[in-house]
């Protein structure tokens, strides 16, 4: 009798697992293991170099005695691993070289534009889009974050941890900061902007990962289930960090647009800002659908929302001559990226800020 009540006290209590062999806490340090991260992270940080390389030389066109050199600009994208976004960047490079050495005019009709040129403080296609940001910002979701997504899988090395660390951008130490000594990079720099640094931002979510699924990937095989519990929360944070962006773009552009009588700097920053919302939203199309959560027709709707196909065809002037009209389609962007993410109104307005600078950190 006493062995048949242990037996039925044991079977009672398993709901709770109190018979049941618990597992030990998972030991996380406090701060990220990057012994080794340089070594692993060698050919990714290579890769980080070479596109800020295509960068620098893409914004040498914002002066319009510039003219910039297409086979050069094709011979550093050559080296970068970006998919199928690659036909795109293919495309575009030899029109932001035409347009490199020009002058454009968002009031003038598009024939009259000739291939564009620089508006303010940077270049543009006739259309108005920023063809530098369309390769720029659209490297991080169809180089970057999807580079790293690949190496999300089962059995997920320490090494790999690192990769995927070198691909996010953040600096090792974790600065929360694109302005610290040593500052984040990428997307880690972006995301440390929307993050009010009070222990519940994305940044400080994706560091609390990062550290779990290096220190998950440790122990190899018998924490497995850390280790996919982490990354997918790398995964899904840092997807929500960019699209955070995207949204702040959207509002800096929408500041300015409805704004009574903008000057010509302020139109050129706005659609700088514009830009950069475009560019984010068709790398994150190049992304395989199984990696994201945003599905496809909510992106070609924010897209069209934007004034772009997601082929490129833009016309994007039309935030300049007809800002009531543009302001009502961003406002459709924002309410997809909102619905798409759940994110709140309250989460939205602070989207708009860039903690970085307002905390001075």
């Amino acid at each position: 009798m006493r062995i048949r009540a242990i037996v039925a006290m044991c079977l009672a209590s398993a709901l709770i697992g109190a018979c049941s062999q618990s597992v030990d806490p998972l030991d996380v340090p406090a701060a990220y293991d990057a012994s080794a991260y340089t070594t692993n992270a060698a050919a990714e940080l290579q890769v980080r170099r070479d596109a800020a390389d295509l960068v620098a030389l893409m914004r040498s066109g914002r002066t319009q005695v510039t003219v910039i050199d297409a086979d050069q600009m094709a011979s550093i994208a050559a080296k970068l691993p970006m998919g199928s976004f690659a036909d795109l960047v293919t495309s575009t490079i030899p029109e932001l070289a035409k347009a490199s050495g020009g002058t454009y005019n968002p009031r003038r009709p598009v024939a009259d534009n000739g291939h564009g040129g620089v508006y303010g403080a940077y270049l543009f296609d006739e259309t108005g889009l920023e063809l530098e940001q369309i390769i720029d910002k659209g490297l991080f979701g169809a180089m970057m974050y999807a580079s790293a997504a690949k190496l999300m899988k089962v059995g997920a090395t320490s090494a790999d941890i690192d990769r995927i660390l070198a691909w996010y951008g953040a600096d090792p130490s974790f600065p929360n900061s694109d302005k610290a000594a040593t500052p984040d990079r990428g997307l880690a720099g972006y995301a440390a902007r929307r993050d009010k640094n009070d222990g519940a931002g994305m940044y400080t979510t994706l560091e609390t990962a990062f550290r779990k699924a290096k220190a998950a990937a440790a122990r190899g095989a018998e924490r497995e289930t850390d280790l996919q519990q982490a990354l997918s929360i790398v995964k899904t944070t840092w997807e929500r960090a960019l699209m955070a962006t995207v949204v702040n773009y959207i509002l800096t552009t929408m500041q300015t647009i409805s704004a009574t009588n903008p000057t010509d700097d302020a139109l050129s920053a706005a659609l700088h800002a514009y830009g950069e919302a475009v560019g984010f939203s068709m790398g994150m199309l190049a992304v395989d659908q199984a990696e994201r959560v945003i599905t496809d027709a909510a992106l070609h709707s924010i897209l069209e929302d934007l004034q772009v196909t997601p082929q490129g065809a833009a016309t994007s002037y039309r935030l300049v001559t007809e800002p009531v009209a543009a302001l009502a389609d961003l406002q459709s962007a924002l309410q997809t990226i909102a619905m798409t993410y759940g994110f709140t109104s309250s989460e939205i307005e602070d989207f708009r800020q860039n903690w970085v600078n307002v905390q001075q950190r």
